[in-house]
Order: C-alpha cells, then sequence, then structure tokens
C-alpha cells in the first residue's frame, strides 16, 4: 500500500500542529515554575528563612523582589 501525496502532507501538518501545542504546554509550565520559585524566595526573604526557598538560582530572574 503506497501512500499518497496528500496523506503525507496530512501527517506533516498534523506533526507540526502536535509539536506546537506540546511547545506551548512546556512554556507555560517553566512560566509557572519561575513564578513558584520567585513567590517562596520573596516568602523566604519576608519570614527570614522561616518559610519558603533561599535564592538557589540567584535572585535576578525575580523582578518584583
Amino acid at each position: 500500500m503506497q501512500l499518497k501525496r496528500y496523506q503525507v502532507i496530512l501527517a506533516v501538518i498534523g506533526l507540526i500542529v502536535a509539536m506546537g501545542i506540546v511547545g506551548q504546554s512546556d512554556f507555560e509550565e517553566a512560566e509557572r515554575q519561575q513564578a513558584e520559585y520567585c513567590d517562596m524566595v520573596k516568602l523566604w526573604k519576608q519570614t527570614k528563612g522561616q518559610s519558603g526557598w533561599p535564592a538557589y538560582n540567584g535572585e535576578g530572574m525575580c523582578q518584583r523582589l
């Protein structure tokens, strides 16, 4: 059975769309993790080390501290 040209084109388009969806999800997760990190570093500073996380990745990525 030989694939027709339109089947190959549809498969490629489907693959590109799937990669775009996965890429967007990865980007959103990275943003969520950065926001959580910054919130925890801020909490660490506010509570003088009693809660939250120390800035193990630095504070440069957290503009609102």
